[in-house]
């Protein structure tokens, strides 16, 4: 059930094309070192999309979109399985010219997520070639194509670029966008198999003070410089940080990062009712693993009160905290905060989803 936490992030289909006959330097790189490999990569990237991009479907059932690739001439189609739901569905799919054709579900596994339909029009159709088993390794670069949230013409296929990783790491997520209505930035960390108990006491660590940032008293500490100090108080216990700042103000089709406010150990501005910032503690093992919750947060004021409000609704990766290193207000805390989320989100999804979000109340 991991994938319906990443939908809520970012609706993406994987796809590797040919990762090993890829020849570009900087590609090989585990991270590009200058503007140079990243034009390499850019480069190497606008190679191979047109490859990739004539499988790519969007698929419209009558509950929900999703995308997929095509890949053999007849029609058979790879996407995730929560997107079809049940055998013998019919639905539509819809090519990167806007064209559609005819398809039914053939099933899907709920432990993998992967699922196959069929085109049922008359083909031939174009498609891409599956990469033989286990010619991919962890740590290879990829990308991602796909039409989140359904089809748009205006918009096209949007494109993410990534690496595979293992079961067994865990996987920090930091997504937003600029829209109409607001700007969004959220971190998450989750992990895909029982995580070594060092790593869930760090995670703890940082969500307690997570909490705390969330809680604090503005009356009484109304800094930035103050409220950083109780973001990295558990961290330091065991000799612990991060190099960032906790927090920053938030941007509206602007700079994302824009001050004069933020959480950091040097910011004196004043923190009042109506600004927005976020907060982000996290903790960073260099070539091991890395740890950051980042929630939006704004400065509301009720009556003589003035609070953080949340923002940001999504889960907080239960499996990853030791829940005997939270005291009785912080579970509270969390309790309460994911009450809210499945109050706010419960009613976009499906009965499935709604099961999966209710688990971390």
């Amino acid at each position: 059930m991991k994938s319906v936490f990443l939908i809520l992030l970012s609706v993406i289909i994987f796809l590797e094309i040919d990762a090993d006959v890829v020849e570009t330097e900087a590609w090989r790189k585990k991270v590009p070192e200058n503007k140079k490999d990243l034009y390499a990569i850019q480069h190497r990237l606008q190679e191979l999309l047109p490859k990739a991009k004539k499988g790519l479907v969007a698929i419209e059932a009558n509950d929900g979109a999703g995308s997929g690739v095509i890949i053999s001439p007849e029609g058979l189609i790879l996407t995730a399985a929560h997107v079809i739901g049940k055998t013998g569905k019919k639905m539509k799919v819809r090519f990167a010219n806007g064209k559609r054709a005819s398809a039914i579900s053939l099933g899907g596994s709920e432990l993998s997520d992967a699922g196959m339909l069929k085109i049922i029009d008359e083909g031939p159709w174009p498609f891409v070639d599956m990469a033989e088993n286990q010619s991919s390794q962890i740590g290879d670069w990829c990308f991602g194509l796909g039409h989140p949230g359904g089809f748009d013409a205006k918009r096209g296929i949007v494109v993410r670029i990534g690496r595979i990783i293992g079961k067994k790491d865990i996987f920090l997520c930091d997504s937003g966008g600029q829209y109409k209505y607001g700007t969004t930035d959220v971190t998450r960390t989750i992990c895909f198999s029982k995580p070594k108990s060092n790593i869930k006491d760090i995670f703890t660590k940082v969500l307690k003070g997570h909490i705390a940032v969330a809680k604090t008293n503005l009356k009484k500490d109304n800094i930035g410089s103050k409220i950083d100090k109780r973001a990295r108080k558990f961290l330091k216990e065991s000799n612990l940080d991060y190099s960032h700042g906790t927090g920053h103000g938030v941007g509206f089709f602007l700079n994302v990062h824009e001050g004069p406010q933020s959480i950091s150990k040097i910011n004196k501005v004043k923190i009042k009712e109506g600004m927005i910032l976020s907060n982000e503690p996290g903790f960073y093992k260099k070539d091991n693993f890395g740890i950051r919750i980042e929630n939006l947060v704004f400065v509301k004021k009720v009556r003589k009160k003035i609070f953080f409000e949340n923002l940001t609704l999504a889960p907080i990766e239960k499996e990853l905290i030791n829940q005997k290193l939270l005291s009785t207000s912080e579970k509270t805390y969390l309790f309460k905060y994911h009450m809210n989320v499945y109050s706010k989100i419960s009613k976009y999804l499906n009965l499935k989803e709604r099961r999966w979000l209710a688990s971390f109340i």
